[in-house]
Order: structure tokens, then sequence, then C-alpha cells
């Protein structure tokens, strides 16, 4: 676990909580540091301590040694402490700029010198990880914000739902938790409503262009979307609710695309990823995603509901943001709206990827060419058959009724599958079950 408060004036604390012990940093720099900041960080420190009364209290007068030291101080001050050993070290070392530490656990008894050096000194990209506790994505995480108000949900394939994360973190709308994503330590507030990102060799500025380490941000109180791919009833159901959607034979063949570029697909053959059940749903991508479009659409007659198309996003990017932000109750002037607009664009986005394999921070490819309609120029043997369930499904969101092509793909047993997986730490397990079970014949 890692943390980092960042900026020219004020600290940087990385903590990692490895079996050996508690480590963490300090970062002095020149200047009274504000007191609003110390007992910010503070508090958002002392959160991450074990919670035996001892340790916390050793943990808290450590911290404000250090903060004084650092203030009483002319020049830059490092002080480098472990709890849970005997140890501490105390390097003063006098650098240009502020680093961000990489911590890394060891069962070395100390670290040497050139280590340490090392992991200041160097940036590496490290993806964040999901969260593991359902009930900690209920909720975004923040002092300052204590619920949802919104959720924007998509299925898990390449639908474009990251593009309209993006145009709502360019007008001020704060992004936590996207996708159930730990980002606690992607953030550091530097009071107000001004908050800085702090993910140096993020990944993530090849989905969300904005993203970038050290950019800071306006961020306003209301709305609050959760993005989430969950189904209904997984998490607390919202006060308004975003359907992005993808027409269902775009969304599969990008994903078998996407699947061969990271070699996770068994076979290189379209008919066997779409006949082969998915890891962790146990059920074929096009038989779970009919049942995905399906579930929501039940879902959406009891809560307002705005469904986005990618199409219509793509073709109508500005119109599209701007229904969106009138649902959510929020104006924005109309050079706000190009900007984000702008800023959120396809090209955008294949630049930030380019320069990211440049640098070697991401191995590989990711993002695919995101056309509309691109399976009527698709190649017949990479065409996407439509059974009756997801055409009936794609119906639902206005996508025009194609023939059926092939057999209605029905798993014995589906629901049941469905329900093993999804219903383990559900908010709402009543409407999960209820929206799954209203697609059962008779």
């Amino acid at each position: 676990m890692a943390m980092s408060f960042a900026a020219p004036w004020t600290i940087i604390a990385t903590i990692a909580t490895p079996a050996n012990g508690l480590h963490f940093a300090i970062h002095g720099w020149p200047g009274r540091l504000p007191a609003k900041v110390m007992r910010a960080s503070y508090r958002r420190f002392r959160s991450f301590i074990p919670s035996t009364p001892s340790t916390a209290s050793k943990g808290g007068a450590i911290w404000r040694s250090c903060l004084t030291s650092s203030k009483a101080s002319g020049r830059p001050r490092k002080r480098i402490i472990s709890m849970g050993r005997a140890w501490a070290w105390k390097y003063r070392l006098n650098f240009l700029a502020l680093r961000t530490w990489s911590s890394r656990t060891t069962c070395a008894p100390k670290p040497s010198a050139r280590s340490l050096f090392a992991s200041l000194t160097h940036t590496r990209q490290s993806m964040p990880p999901f969260i593991a506790d359902p009930c900690a994505q209920h909720v975004p995480g923040r002092d300052d914000y204590p619920a949802y108000d919104a959720m924007i949900a998509s299925p898990e394939l390449p639908c474009g739902a990251a593009w309209l994360g993006s145009c709502l973190l360019e007008v001020g709308i704060p992004l936590w938790k996207p996708w159930g994503i730990d980002d606690s330590t992607h953030w550091m507030h530097l009071g107000g409503r001004r908050w800085q990102y702090q993910f140096p060799g993020s990944a993530w500025s090849r989905l969300v262009p904005g993203l970038v380490h050290g950019r800071t941000f306006n961020l306003r109180g209301r709305p609050v979307p959760q993005f989430t791919h969950a189904w209904p009833g997984q998490l607390p159901m919202p006060e308004r609710l975003v359907l992005f959607i993808r027409d269902p034979r775009d969304a599969l063949h990008s994903d078998w695309r996407r699947r061969l570029r990271l070699g996770h697909n068994e076979s290189p053959h379209l008919h066997d990823y779409l006949t082969r059940p998915s890891p962790g749903i146990g059920l074929p991508p096009p038989e779970w995603l009919a049942r995905f479009m399906s579930a929501w659409h039940v879902a959406s007659k009891s809560v307002p509901t705005l469904v986005i198309r990618f199409e219509d996003a793509k073709e109508r990017p500005r119109e599209t943001l701007n229904a969106t932000l009138h649902f959510l109750g929020l104006r924005v002037p109309a050079r706000a709206l190009a900007n984000a607009v702008r800023a959120s664009s396809h090209s955008r986005i294949v630049e930030a990827e380019r320069q990211l394999l440049a640098d070697g921070i991401v191995p590989f490819a990711l993002i695919g060419p995101g056309r509309p309609h691109a399976h009527r120029s698709l190649p017949g043997d990479e065409q996407v058959p439509l059974d009756r369930h997801l055409a009936e499904a794609a119906a639902n969101y206005a996508y025009p009724a194609p023939p059926v092509e092939a057999e209605a793909r029905c798993t014995p047993g589906a629901t049941n599958i469905l329900l093993a997986k999804l219903l383990p730490g559900s908010a709402r397990p009543d409407i999960l079950e209820h929206c799954l079970r209203s697609q059962e014949p008779g």
C-alpha cells in the first residue's frame, strides 16, 4: 500500500505495509509548511497506521517530529524511519527536484544506501490494484465526498465509457475509484476543491488523457459519478443512472481483437472466443453480454436513466456530452464543453499511448481504431453473428433489429451460474436476482 503527498512546498510521504514492519519517508522543503496541509496529511497518515494504540501513538509522535524538523530546517531534508524494527536511518540529501518514493518490500534487515538512493531517484510505472472489498466500492472514500450520486455503468468490453470519464474530469467532475480501481494513493488534496494527481508513469493516460502526474484539478462538489462494470444490485442503486452501451457486434469484435493483442485468447479464431466461457463469469461472451444489457434495462425502469450509445458519442460528441451534463444537473459554457471534447478525442488517446510505448511504460498497444459501426466493413470470417437474445437486448437500446444469424445461446442453468458468481458481496441481492430471473422464459 502506498500513499503520496506531493507539492513543491509540502511533503511526499509513501507508506508500505509489508510483514516486516511499516516504512515511510518524509521529504521536507525550505519554508513554512501550511498548518492546514500538515493537519490533513497527518490525518490521512494516521488512517494507514495499524490500529494498536502503542503503534498508533508512536507513529503520530514520529510524524510530528518529522514535520517540526522539516519546518525548522532551512534546507531540503529527508528523514526515513522504519517502524516494526528497531532501526532508523537519517539521510540528508539535497535534491533539486522532489521525486516520489517508490517503496518496495524486502526481507533484508537494513537497506543499502545504493538501493535506497535508486528507489528515490527511479520512477517506474505500476498498475493500480483493484479494490478487493466490495463494500469499499460503495463510497468515494474521500472526506469531502461522502457518497456517489450517480452511476455510469457499462459492460466490461471496449465500449468507450472512458471517453465520458475523461470529458467529465475535464469539466471538473471527480473520477473516484473508476471501475473498482484503488486510487487512494493517486490524489493529494491541496485544500478547498484543488486536487493534484500523483501517479508517475501512469498507464491511465491512454484511457483518460488528463490523468497526468502532477496535474492539478479544481473538482466540483457535485455530481459525483461512479464508473463501474458492475451488474445491477452489486452496488447500491444510484439517484441517477447512465448506461454507456455499444453495438454488441462491435463490442465483442473489439474485445476479441484486444485479447489477441494481449495474448489472452487460447485460440486465434473468433468462433472459439464466442463459444468458450469467459474466465470469471462462466458464460460465453455473447450470452453474458445479452444478459448484462437486459438486466440493466430491467433495473433502469426504477431509476432516472440516460442511455448513451458509443456510436452517438463518436458522431456527435459535443451534443452527447452536453446531454449527459444536463442529465447530471450541470451546466457548463460552450467553450469548456469544446475543450473537454478536444482533450478526450481518440487522437489524443492514441498520442498518449504512443508516448507510453516509446517510454517503455506499457509493453503493448491497447487502443483500437474506435470506429462506429465497424462491423459493416469487416470481412465475413470476422463478423459476429447475432442470436435472438443478443438481438433483443440490442433492440432495447434503440439499435435496429438485424436478422437473427445464429441459434440462441443458452447455457443450462445460466442464471444460477451468474448468481453464484455475482451474489457474494452484493449490496442489493434482491435487485440482482430480480433482474436476472426476469430474463428467464415463462
